[in-house]
């Protein structure tokens, strides 16, 4: 196992640098010819900077992985001459006729000890295996992951050979992948600014098509889900109210604006199937039907749970005729008199006189809330944008993703 990011006492000092970054400092040290260690997730482009350095020098690359190669692989398969045994040198070492380059050793930390040991020997000066020489022209890197990033089976290098590395941790950035990688390779027209995304944030084509991809997401787990929960929740904005409390001497009070996402899930996965943005002062109980209907095109409903704001007679008609239970509790003050409609007093009495079978299901109410806690918790209570229209497509965003 490679040391840790946290570099405990006695492990060598790891930097962690951006790719851009990283690549220069890759390059110093293999000008000065100092081994150099990568570290990095998988994927992150580690063994790319090696093949972009050598294209741009004209070096050569020599990729050896040691976790298919025994310590006799690196030595050579001895024979005797002349009554006196020699080593053959194997053919993916570089020789001091191939020229400049680099011998890279890719995920080092897969091989035996038995390998590493060996391999100790090349790293080390004066660069030597046996009778195999390292060209001078010739410098070593290697690279390999960590455990916590996904990488499992790997060997704990030996403090001889760490010590012989100068060590970088690559970070993925975006915004340095878009300047030094995207825009060269042509997938880029133009290098964006730092704020595009922000600037379509603006745009209010985007709030339907986000609210369409938020259904569209939730298509795979149709067969799965039949319960949903209906609920909404707050999310603050970086504007304020103002305003004097005379009450108080004319004190001045602020407080923060913020805004309402209504959604449905439902309540087996989590599963986000229909979601609205509105004002703080926007009523939650006309913004039943619409979810509900949004929901009932693609998924087969057998119950609906929400609180008291959606109480009312439209919304237990419009579940009702999506083929599912209206599990919404009644207010204080409500009464299943002769007035009220024949599914309004059917569920009255199903609350007042079966609370108990009623509960067990209306319970399952709470994962719309564990719904919100979740992205909540992942990308936080607060938006960003100061626009209206940039904060309902940033609240959507959130849920979809």
């Amino acid at each position: 196992m490679l040391p840790t990011p946290e570099n405990r006492t006695g492990a060598p000092q790891v930097i962690h640098l951006k790719p851009s970054a990283a690549r220069i400092f890759i390059e110093t040290c293999l000008k000065a010819r100092q081994p150099v260690m990568v570290h990095g997730r998988p994927g992150v482009g580690k063994s790319q900077i090696h093949e972009q350095i050598t294209q741009d020098w004209k070096w050569r690359l020599w990729d050896l992985r040691l976790s298919l190669l025994d310590n006799v692989d690196l030595r050579g398969v001895p024979y005797v001459e002349e009554r006196t045994t020699f080593w053959a040198t194997p053919t993916f070492l570089p020789r001091p006729e191939d020229g400049p380059g680099i011998l890279f050793i890719d995920e080092i930390n897969r091989a035996m000890i038995s390998t590493l040991n060996a391999m100790l020997q090349v790293a080390t000066p004066p660069w030597r295996l046996g009778e195999y020489e390292l060209p001078e022209q010739v410098c070593i890197s290697a690279a390999g992951n960590y455990e916590s990033d996904g990488g499992g089976g790997l060997t704990r290098l030996p403090d001889a050979l760490r010590y012989r590395f100068a060590h970088v941790y690559i970070e993925p950035d975006v915004d340095d992948w878009c300047r030094k990688d995207a825009h060269a390779a042509g997938y880029l027209s133009r290098l964006p600014c730092y704020n595009t995304l922000f600037n379509y944030f603006e745009n209010e084509d985007l709030t339907p098509l986000l609210k369409e991809l938020v259904t569209i997401t939730s298509l795979p787990l149709a067969a799965v889900e039949q319960d949903f929960a209906v609920d909404s929740s707050g999310f603050s904005t970086c504007r304020y109210t103002r305003w004097f409390d005379t009450k108080h001497g004319d004190v001045p009070m602020e407080k923060h604006e913020w805004m309402k996402v209504h959604l449905m899930c439902g309540v087996k996965t989590n599963v986000v199937t229909a979601v609205a943005v509105t004002d703080k002062d926007t009523n939650d109980s006309p913004l039943l039907p619409s979810l509900v209907a949004t929901t009932r095109q693609h998924f087969t409903l057998s119950a609906v749970s929400a609180d008291k704001q959606y109480s009312s007679k439209n919304n237990l008609r419009v579940i009702d005729e999506a083929g599912a239970l209206p599990l919404i509790p009644f207010k204080e003050n409500a009464t299943g008199g002769t007035e009220a409609g024949t599914l309004w007093k059917r569920m009255y009495h199903y609350y007042s006189f079966q609370r108990e079978a009623f509960l067990a299901q209306y319970h399952k109410r709470s994962n719309v809330e564990s719904t919100f806690f979740m992205v909540k918790a992942k990308f936080g209570e607060a938006l960003r944008s100061k626009s209206q229209v940039a904060q309902f497509n940033e609240a959507l965003l959130k849920v979809l993703c």
